[in-house]
């Protein structure tokens, strides 16, 4: 997740059991003259499709929670409930379906979209992480699905015309309204995508595309809704650039937006997102005046997808267990590679602070490649582990990458200006270092952030600035991803290991693991 993503909101706040009873799929009859959609959304799945525990899902409940099982069940529950009451309902997703679990990585996204369309999904905004395997492997997934995937924004470079295989929008007819649904994807996907400058697609700046489209759609439809894969800040431009539309429902960020965020300041327009990992779903319950088309937010909240509260869906439940157990290489993934003795948050406890996954991720790169530092990116750590046993699927879920270990001849010098870049947000994801540490104070030169180093220490003694260290790192940061381009350079070495067996290696060798809390980046006032 960015930092320059970060917006003022509540994030990750511990849901109550209290929340867990699930209110009526749509309550009461449509008031004359009013239309009411109930909008479900979900967002950067990640493969997560089947439950996971309430301790990794980060919700206060007794049971595992999550999963495709459960979304079905209140899926079809709120359809049933609306159709009872003379209501409607959208069900959107806001992109990076499939990556990030066994399930999703070892089938390529076949099994994660396949569920998908099961459920009936009205829209699917494209995720940078669709793209993860390439637009050949995106494009047969899109083929595939039964329910559209959308990005207004994204052009084939040779043509300039939108992939064959993504649409820019849909119409649905929907109680007499005409809805249209636009999708957009971020603009920065050909950096944090590995291999992104070979992809061949161009991908436009998202309001800009999102004020033409509505332009477009204008004639021919009652109300735009956008389904992005952008971040708040940009779905706050889209706000801006789109009076007509009401509402975003977001991706990309993993936010758990527990209340709408109203950028325009008169409850006009609002932006939704609901986390990451298939743990909870948003529901958004708007009021259409059929006659002005002005719409009243009338409820918007996230359900934690708890079983013994929205349900289990038996034939879901049946589909998933056939086909996971045809999958011979999902069965090997519940050995247990080590055991951790307290939780491995993936964030310090300031955004700027070094984290305990983090120094896990550094620490075991650098002691595998021999190396004088490390450097891993915090976006590359996807869940927080919880204290306890951990699984290789764990670990698939923890880096779910094909990141191999790489060695980086840095000089001293450059090793202060990434981790500078790191700490003014220069560099999309923040880094996380293991062999150095070091004081900084942040000060602003001409109406920028600039780093003071007090005091910079790699290996144990003073940076010299002309020495050359090796300094381990994983092949995405290697590339040049994340906007990291120093690190991009002659001389490095491809190890050819995976970082996730170097992860699994190393909690082997330190049974049982005991996380580092401390911050390895002090920041002075």
């Amino acid at each position: 997740m960015s930092p320059r993503h970060r917006v003022a909101l509540a994030l990750v706040a511990l849901l109550s059991l209290v929340a867990l009873a699930r209110a009526p799929g749509a309550r009461g009859a449509d008031a004359p003259g009013k239309v009411r959609l109930v909008v479900l959304h979900t967002n950067d799945v990640h493969g997560g499709i089947l439950p996971r525990s309430a301790a990794l899902a980060q919700l206060d409940a007794k049971e595992d929670v999550g999963g495709h099982a459960a979304l079905a069940s209140f899926v079809r529950a709120e359809r049933a409930a609306a159709a009872a009451a003379g209501a409607h309902v959208l069900l959107l997703d806001g992109g990076d379906v499939w990556r990030g679990t066994p399930e999703g990585d070892l089938t390529r996204g076949d099994l994660v979209v396949e569920a998908f369309g099961r459920l009936g999904y009205d829209a699917v905004a494209l995720g940078n992480h669709e793209l993860d395997l390439g637009v050949d492997n995106a494009a047969r997934l899109a083929r595939a699905a039964r329910y559209p995937w959308l990005a207004a924004n994204v052009r084939e470079t040779a043509t300039g015309e939108t992939p064959a295989w993504l649409r820019r929008h849909v119409v649905k007819e929907v109680g007499g309204l005409r809805v249209g649904l636009v999708g957009l994807t971020t603009v920065d996907t050909p950096r944090i995508v590995v291999g992104g400058d070979r992809l061949g697609l161009t991908f436009l700046p998202e309001a800009a595309v999102a004020e033409e489209e509505a332009r477009a759609l204008a004639s021919s439809t009652d109300l735009v809704l956008f389904v992005t894969h952008t971040g708040p800040r940009t779905d706050a431009e889209v706000l801006a650039k789109v009076p007509r539309c009401p509402l975003v429902v977001g991706g990309h960020t993993h936010q758990r937006l527990i209340e709408p965020l109203d950028p325009r300041g008169d409850r006009s327009g609002w932006i939704v997102q609901a986390g990451t990992g298939g743990v909870l779903v948003g529901r958004v319950v708007l009021d259409v005046d059929a006659t002005s088309k002005q719409v009243t937010l009338v409820e918007s909240r996230l359900v934690p997808l708890v079983p013994s509260a929205v349900g289990t869906d038996p034939e879901e439940a049946a589909f998933l267990a056939q086909r996971l157990e045809a999958i011979d290489a999902l069965r090997a993934l519940r050995e247990v590679a080590g055991t951790l003795t307290a939780a491995l948050p993936r964030v310090g406890r300031d955004p700027w602070d070094t984290s305990p996954a983090g120094h896990w991720f550094s620490d075991a790169a650098r002691e595998a490649a021999h190396a004088d530092a490390a450097l891993s990116n915090r976006g590359g750590i996807r869940v927080t582990l919880p204290a306890g046993p951990v699984t290789l699927r764990d670990l698939h879920l923890v880096m779910p990458f094909e990141n191999t270990l790489v060695v980086v001849p840095l000089r001293g010098a450059e090793l202060k200006a990434i981790l500078a870049a790191s700490l003014t947000a220069e560099g999309r994801s923040p880094l996380e270092v293991s062999g150095i540490s070091a004081r900084y104070r942040l000060v602003t030169t001409d109406g920028k952030p600039k780093v003071e180093w007090r005091r910079f220490d790699v290996a144990g003694a003073p940076v010299d600035d002309a020495k050359v260290y090796r300094v381990a790192t994983n092949s995405f940061l290697a590339g040049g991803g994340d906007g990291y381009a120093l690190l991009s350079r002659p001389g490095t070495e491809d190890l050819g290991v995976l970082v996730r067996d170097v992860l699994r290696d190393h909690l082997r060798r330190h049974a049982p693991y005991t996380p580092d809390a401390a911050t390895r980046l002090v920041r002075e006032e």
